[in-house]
């Protein structure tokens, strides 16, 4: 039974060390490092296992904060019904997803289309491709925009609170 243990326990050690040696480049010193982690693997593992759990806490993506500003949103509706409920959050991801795009748009490197079609100036059919799909954009967030107004308008009783929300908001989509 004791030698049972001893294989599970190192079974699980191998991870650690086979880990410690990919992470840094192969010395004496990253050997004796990966022996150390195989050998003490319990307590490596719950040092990583803090410190991840201490990133996802601390980092929380933009996504995460969108859906919990959109539950304080429907907090303040005055109606409980359902259907109004989910024309609300269909407006406000389409709003919300319009603006993150906007957000994160840059050069997307459309000019491998142009040289597969044999195009002669890539690079500004590549730009002129780029602003068209920005103003789409644009146009389609704006529209996102003012359907998301209409139903704060319709259905939101408190403006105070309102406000702050909408600030957020504002914060997190820039």
């Amino acid at each position: 039974m004791f030698l049972d243990l001893t294989v599970v326990y190192f079974a699980f050690g191998a991870p650690m060390g086979v880990y410690e040696i990919t992470r840094n480049n192969r010395s004496p010193k990253t050997a004796a490092l990966a022996a150390v982690h195989f050998v003490l693997w319990p307590l490596f593992a719950a040092a990583s296992l803090r410190q991840s759990l201490a990133v996802q806490v601390r980092e929380r993506s933009p996504e995460q904060e969108i859906d919990d500003l959109r539950i304080e949103f429907e907090a303040l509706f005055d109606t409980g019904q359902s259907s109004e409920i989910l024309e609300f959050r269909d407006v406000f991801a389409r709003y919300t997803g319009l603006a993150m795009v906007m957000q994160a748009s840059k050069y997307s490197g459309s000019a491998e289309l142009f040289t597969v079609a044999g195009h002669n100036d890539r690079m500004l059919a590549s730009c002129c491709m780029e602003r068209r799909n920005r103003r789409r954009l644009e146009f389609h967030l704006l529209q996102a925009r003012n359907e998301f107004d209409d139903q704060i308008a319709k259905f939101v009783t408190t403006p105070p609170r309102v406000g702050e929300l909408l600030r957020r908001l504002n914060d997190l989509l820039d």
